[in-house]
């Protein structure tokens, strides 16, 4: 079987963000009167962020949330230069391109965020596509998300690799050139 492109997943898979991720929603919701530990946060990590927000704070009112995301989104976008890659993703990364196999991200960030933390990463210009979780209107691992990821590139793909930290495997994906739905 050839692999002629992969699709990553960002957070846990290519890149060690969580710690900057727990830090900076804890943060967040402190500043916002909601005392949360790190330790807490492991257990709700994942999921989009609004999904994570509301799990440990309850019930809130839109501008409640609105101002838990504004100060998570400060801590985290001033302190992206922590965000390091998994070890290896750099060499894997490396040895897809020479193999000439296309690489996309598949994300429940939205794509501005993970654009800028691939940029941040000196990743930009890596990945042929990037697929967050408004790209398309829904979050991995709603089914249209693979899909969409191959539609958005120039050539279609044969054989596809999915790589995430959500199940900590990659699935092989065979499809017919040009039956991507």
């Amino acid at each position: 079987m050839t692999v002629r492109a992969v699709l990553f997943d960002f957070d846990g898979t290519l890149a060690d963000s969580e710690p900057l991720i727990t830090r900076s929603l804890v943060h967040a919701l402190r500043t916002n009167g909601h005392e949360v530990t790190e330790e807490r946060m492991r257990y709700v990590f994942g999921p989009p962020l609004d999904v994570m927000v509301r799990e440990l704070a309850g019930h809130l009112t839109a501008e409640q949330f609105e101002a838990i995301r504004t100060s998570y989104f400060d801590h985290f976008n001033a302190r992206l230069s922590l965000i390091e890659p998994v070890a290896g993703a750099t060499d894997l990364l490396d040895a897809l391109a020479a193999a000439g196999v296309a690489v996309a991200m598949v994300t429940n960030k939205f794509e501005a965020s993970a654009r800028r933390q691939l940029a941040a990463m000196r990743w930009d210009g890596r990945f042929e596509v990037v697929v967050g979780a408004d790209t398309i209107g829904s979050a991995k691992p709603a089914p249209g998300v693979r899909s969409a990821n191959l539609k958005r590139r120039s050539a279609s793909a044969c054989r596809l690799l999915h790589c995430t930290s959500d199940t900590g495997r990659c699935f092989t994906r065979p499809r017919r050139c040009g039956s991507v739905s």
